[in-house]
């Protein structure tokens, strides 16, 4: 399961045990704009009526942003896919939300490194999946032990959001050199 599917799991509509689980309006939006923080794209909305165990799904309702005017990018449609949504209110629906993962288009927030300790760096690369992150341990004589002394990012960052495939050097204070 996908972060998006498990942030929102608890929170989904799942009529018999092994039918599909879907979404009513306000956990869709939900999971939409969370899509738009992660930079996932849309690629389609399905909608159903659950009336007890049984579902129908409405096609008529339902849309495919991969073949729309967003193209196969499907990057941008996330208002779009909102309105969409909330457009069907008077019907009753449910939703499920298809969109695709995309790890090497997606930037996320760098945070100020320099301020915070090696663990939570570390926090930040489990939650943020950077795979692509190099620990190296220098003494200083200035930086305290486990801070950052300096840090590289190898292309792939705009401004304060950087790439999920972006290699980043990180240089960590091993303190002051001991005496000899």
């Amino acid at each position: 399961m996908d972060i998006v599917r498990e942030e929102f799991d608890s929170e989904a509509i799942q009529p018999a045990p092994n039918s599909i689980k879907m979404y009513n309006e306000e956990t869709a939006v939900k999971m939409i704009l969370r899509c738009k923080e992660m930079g996932y794209m849309i690629t389609g909305l399905e909608s159903y009526r659950v009336e007890g165990t049984s579902v129908e799904p409405f096609m008529e309702h339902s849309i495919d942003y991969m073949f729309s005017k967003y193209g196969s990018k499907g990057i941008g449609c996330w208002d779009d896919a909102i309105d969409f949504i909330k457009s069907k209110h008077q019907y009753g629906l449910v939703f499920d939300v298809f969109y695709l993962i995309s790890d090497a288009t997606v930037r996320d927030p760098f945070p100020d490194i320099m301020s915070v300790s090696k663990d939570k760096i570390n926090d930040w690369i489990l939650r943020n999946r950077k795979g692509n992150v190099n620990f190296i341990e220098e003494y200083s004589e200035i930086v305290e032990t486990g801070k950052v002394i300096r840090y590289k990012i190898n292309g792939g960052s705009i401004g304060d959001k950087v790439k999920r495939n972006t290699p980043i050097e990180i240089v960590i204070s091993k303190g002051k050199v001991p005496p000899s």
